[in-house]
C-alpha cells in the first residue's frame, strides 16, 4: 500500500515481527555537514535532522492534526508506524499522504523559513 506508493525500503528489526510496528524510510536524502555538494544535490545535512523532525511534528499536528514518529539511523530519516487498536488503515493513509507533502517542502528547505 505505501510502500508501492512510495517506493521505499522497510527497516526490519526482530522485535518488529512481535508488535503491530512498521518502520519506513521517507524520500529524504541525508548528507554528511561537511558535503559540500549536498545543498545543491537537494540532499538535507545531517545536522539539520533534529530541526527537520521537529518542524515535521509541528506542521503536521498544525496543519493535518497528525502526529508523527521521526527519527534518524544510520545516515537516513524513518518513520515509526504503530498499529493501535484505535488507529485503522485510513489513518496510515492520511499520515503518508501528510508525509509525503511535508517531505517534498523539507526537501524546498522550508523547515529553515520559521
Amino acid at each position: 500500500m505505501l510502500f508501492r506508493q512510495w517506493y521505499v525500503r522497510q527497516l526490519y528489526l526482530k522485535e518488529e515481527l512481535l508488535t503491530q510496528r512498521i518502520i519506513v524510510r521517507l524520500p529524504l536524502e541525508m548528507a554528511a555537514d561537511n558535503d559540500e555538494t549536498s545543498r545543491e544535490k537537494g540532499k538535507i545535512p545531517l545536522s539539520h535532522a533534529a530541526r527537520v523532525i521537529q518542524w515535521c511534528r509541528e506542521v503536521g499536528v498544525r496543519e493535518s492534526g497528525c502526529y508523527t514518529q521521526l527519527y534518524v539511523y544510520y545516515g537516513a530519516m524513518w518513520w515509526r508506524m504503530s498499529g493501535m487498536i484505535y488507529v485503522d488503515e485510513e489513518d496510515f493513509r492520511k499520515a503518508a499522504e501528510m508525509l509525503k507533502g511535508l517531505c517534498e517542502r523539507v526537501a524546498r528547505r522550508e523547515y529553515l523559513e520559521t
